[in-house]
Order: structure tokens, then C-alpha cells, then sequence
């Protein structure tokens, strides 16, 4: 059983800083339709609007970073990126890549408000292509949350030993950091439309419904995910078993935590409910062909692949809802003393 007083402290909500993200995001949607960025001279424009410096500010303020970067990028999918980096001079360089963390983790504490740097930080250039930014189906919630999963990678990196590390163990620690906050729902569904945007733009979108030539667009995604799966490229797991996963560590820690209050557990209750609601959904849905297709692989072919059981085995050691408790729970524990 775990300490209820560390599950009552650890799952945050959603904090005012992430609250006040989402207004931004929802500022830039309003400001900047898609026909206002015609070209590269009006984004470059778009680059100097205080919002980005602004958007900095509070992801800086709120995780206790170094120093952080946000800006947009003129690329057209919809993507999020995030590069970390110790200083300006060592960006990218394998000097900035064999930091030792131990002086990090000394400084990294879990508050009332969420997971913070204390001391020695890292930094952080965070890239909002432009199709991520003006993307008329994602809700400001769900851009939160892809973006909060994206700064949750600084903490499993600083948290896990190298023994224990690998993409995917990183991955589920991420998502688990995301529904502390209480954006596990937005992340499913975020995650979900920009996957199926960027598989279906341009040519491929108009092949999706169309007889013979779609089952042809189904084979070869899942050539694509084979291809990417065997060669170690691909560390996350199909989206409704990253949600399924969601709901798993939470509910490992409603059962596991005797007294938690009630505000804390009608939180968790929520995510569970509104996550599961959204796995029927998806299971129902993309009735398209290619998606019929893809959701057949995922489910019978990918998990025998043999990269596959490999890191399956491994997360099974280091990523499950148990170990992830307790690592996180070491991090909090930790904060109080110092």
C-alpha cells in the first residue's frame, strides 16, 4: 500500500499555469486562421508575437526550467517538438547529451502545483509547427496536454536510472506525468487526430475511401509500422493501448492507496471514466478501410513482432503502474526532505 498523503499531493489537477496555457493557445487559433498565414513573410511575423515569449514565461515559472524557448515552426503537420538542452554553446552536441544528471535529480521535487526543478535545470527549445498551432480540430485542452507530455520527457529522464530507461519505459512515464495533471483524456484524443492527420494529408486523404486503392493505403501503413517497429524506430504503442495503459496505472493507484480523499479520488474517477468512454469510441469508429486494417494489425500482428516482445518484456520490468509509483513517489519523498 502506498502513503495516501503522497496520492492526494501528486495528482495536481489541472493547474493554473496549464489553464492559462490553454487561453493562449486558444488567442493564437483566433488571431491566426489558416488564410492570415499565407506565407513565409507573414509567419515570420507571426514568430515575433509576444504570446510565444509569454508562453515561455510560464512553462519556465511553473516546471522551474533553466531557460525555455517556445516557437513556431512553418512546417504544416501537426506537430509538437521539444529539444533539451543544458546551454546555448553545447545544444545538440554529445558533450550536452552525457550530463550527469545526479545533481539534477538532487534538485527535482514534486509540489502542491506539480513536478518542478530546484537548482541546476535543464533547458528547453519547445517548436509548435504551425499545422499543430492552427489545426481546427484540436481543443486548446488537448494541445495542453501533447505539449505537457512532451515536458514530462524531462522528468523520466531524470528520474529513471539507465538501467532502467528505455523509449518506451519513457513514454508510459510521460503519459502517466500527464494524467497527474488531469489532461489524460485530452491526451488520448490530442494524440489520436494528430496521428490520423498527418497519416491522412495530402494524397493518401483522398485513397482513404476509395474501393481496392484504400486496402492498398491500409498495407502499406502497416508496411510502414512493421518497417519502423523492427528497426527500434517506433517507441510508442498503438493509441488506444497507451490510453488503456493510462487507466491502468490509474486505477493501480485508487486500489493500492486506502483513505485518499475525496476530491482526489473523484479527480481519478473522471479520467477513467472519460478515457474508457473515449477507447469505445475509437474502437467504433474510423470506419474507413485502412483504419479497420491498421486497428486488425495493432491488435493481432504488432505485439508478436519480435522488437516488440522485447520491449514489452521490458516495460513489464521497469514501466509497469507499480514501478512507476514508486519511482515517482521516491521523487516526492525526496522533495520533502530537502
Amino acid at each position: 500500500m502506498f502513503d495516501e498523503y503522497v496520492l492526494n499531493e501528486m495528482y495536481f489537477g489541472k493547474v493554473p499555469a496549464l489553464l492559462q496555457l490553454e487561453e493562449l493557445f486558444e488567442k493564437i487559433k483566433i488571431k491566426y486562421q489558416k488564410n492570415s498565414i499565407p506565407n513565409y513573410a507573414a509567419f515570420s511575423d507571426m514568430k515575433k508575437d509576444q504570446i510565444f515569449k509569454t508562453m515561455s514565461d510560464i512553462i519556465k515559472e511553473q516546471f522551474g526550467f533553466d531557460y525555455v524557448i517556445v516557437s513556431p515552426s512553418y512546417d504544416k503537420s501537426c506537430n509538437c517538438h521539444v529539444v533539451r538542452f543544458f546551454s546555448i554553446k553545447t545544444m545538440g552536441t554529445e558533450q550536452d547529451v552525457t550530463v550527469d544528471y545526479k545533481d539534477i535529480r538532487k534538485g527535482l521535487s514534486i509540489t502542491k502545483s506539480g513536478f518542478k526543478f530546484k537548482g541546476k535545470a535543464p533547458s528547453m527549445l519547445i517548436i509548435l509547427d504551425l499545422g499543430f498551432l492552427l489545426a481546427p480540430f484540436l481543443h486548446p485542452s488537448e494541445m495542453v496536454a501533447v505539449l505537457l507530455h512532451e515536458i514530462g520527457h524531462n522528468f523520466t529522464k531524470t528520474t529513471l536510472e539507465p538501467e532502467d530507461y528505455s523509449d518506451r519505459v519513457d513514454e508510459k512515464f510521460a503519459d502517466a506525468i500527464v494524467s497527474m495533471y488531469g489532461y489524460g483524456p485530452d491526451l488520448a484524443s490530442g494524440l489520436n487526430k494528430m496521428v490520423t492527420s498527418n497519416k491522412y494529408s495530402g494524397f493518401a486523404s483522398k485513397l482513404r475511401n476509395k474501393p481496392i486503392l484504400n486496402i492498398g493505403l491500409g498495407l502499406y501503413n502497416i508496411y510502414k509500422d512493421i518497417v519502423h517497429r523492427q528497426s527500434g524506430l517506433e517507441e510508442h504503442l498503438p493509441m488506444d493501448s497507451r490510453a488503456e495503459d493510462i487507466v491502468k496505472q490509474l486505477e493501480f493507484d485508487l486500489d493500492n492507496t486506502p483513505d485518499i480523499s475525496n476530491d482526489a479520488k473523484r479527480e481519478i474517477q473522471d479520467q477513467i471514466r472519460a478515457i474508457k468512454i473515449w477507447i469505445a469510441k475509437f474502437n467504433q469508429a474510423n470506419n474507413y478501410m485502412p483504419d479497420k486494417m491498421m486497428r486488425f494489425y495493432s491488435k493481432r500482428i504488432a505485439p508478436h513482432l519480435g522488437n516488440e516482445k522485447l520491449q514489452d518484456a521490458f516495460v513489464r520490468k521497469h514501466g509497469t503502474p507499480e514501478v512507476i509509483h514508486k519511482r515517482i513517489t521516491q521523487i516526492y519523498n525526496s522533495g520533502r526532505k530537502n
